[in-house]
């Protein structure tokens, strides 16, 4: 998986060190070593099943999405939730803890900027934009974490507001109550 990864990204950056996707050195090799097995798929399910549950202690806890102060909160505390099991994932990469907090601080700034400037809405189109804005906040949040281990991802802050674009209205159109 790395060993195609690694040549469309072009370098990646460990601490202050740069390794050519093509350099034969001990660390590439160990990151190479590194392919998805059975442990990682077993995080990454943990992290889709975070978003749900996230929903229910974000609405647990914030209430109904009806105004700013409860789009803000509800962002922080589905972040938090959000944020444990990416990281949990991608600790072993080298994501530190501060990843939850910036997904945390970022989905509770997008939510409630979303909110004040839009409103929630109610149609797919609506939460597509809602979607779109959480997703700009986490994104930039975690991007300022990303800068120091990945070239080229500030693409993270855009691809994020995508699918997070993408996932409201994939989930709204299922039937799920934002």
């Amino acid at each position: 998986v790395i060993s195609t990864v690694l040549p469309a990204i072009g370098r990646l950056r460990i601490g202050s060190m740069f390794v050519s996707a093509y350099h034969e050195s001990a660390m590439l090799r160990a990151l190479m070593a590194r392919e998805l097995n059975s442990r990682d798929l077993l995080w990454w399910t943990a992290t889709l099943l975070a978003f749900p549950l996230a929903g229910l202690a974000a609405r647990g806890l914030a209430g109904p999405v009806d105004a700013v102060w409860a789009a803000t909160l509800a962002g922080a505390v589905a972040g938090l939730v959000i944020g444990v099991a990416q990281w949990l994932a991608l600790r072993r990469v080298g994501v530190d803890i501060r990843w939850i907090a910036a997904t945390a601080a970022g989905l509770a700034v997008g939510l409630g900027l979303g909110y004040a400037v839009f409103g929630y809405g109610e149609t797919v189109g609506d939460l597509a934009v809602i979607g779109a804005v959480s997703g700009l906040g986490i994104g930039t949040a975690q991007w300022w974490l990303l800068r120091g281990l990945v070239d080229g991802s500030l693409a993270w802050i855009p691809a994020s507001a995508a699918a997070w674009a993408l996932g409201w209205t994939v989930t709204t159109a299922i039937g799920v109550d934002p």
